[in-house]
């Protein structure tokens, strides 16, 4: 059994120079979709294998996803991340004094 690669969108240049600009690999990996994948559906019931919660409508979904990615972003410590911070805090979207609680997330939306 072999493996076939395909390019499907963008050009073989766009390809290389992202490889090239990447801090984890200069091969192509899935393992980091993967993983987020994983991490999206353990924290969406929508999306949880094998569980009787489903969405009936599309924005439910919606929404439940964007508060998982709020949570995600913002009140999540990340272990890889300096100071176990959150990816909106490297991004200058959040400043290490401004943890937001996963109520206050709620609120807001």
């Amino acid at each position: 059994m072999t493996v076939d690669r395909r390019l499907v969108i963008g050009s073989d240049y766009e390809l290389e120079r992202a490889l090239a600009e990447s801090e984890d690999s200069s091969k192509l990996n899935t393992s980091f979709i993967e993983r987020l994948n994983l991490t999206i559906r353990r924290g969406c019931s929508y999306l949880a294998r094998k569980t009787p919660a489903h969405a009936r409508r599309r924005s439910r979904l919606a929404e439940q996803l964007e508060l998982l990615r709020c949570y995600y972003n913002f009140v999540r410590p990340h272990p890889g991340l300096p100071g176990r911070g959150t990816p909106a805090m490297p991004a200058g979207l959040a400043s290490p004094r401004s943890e937001w609680a996963t109520g206050e997330i709620a609120c807001a939306a």
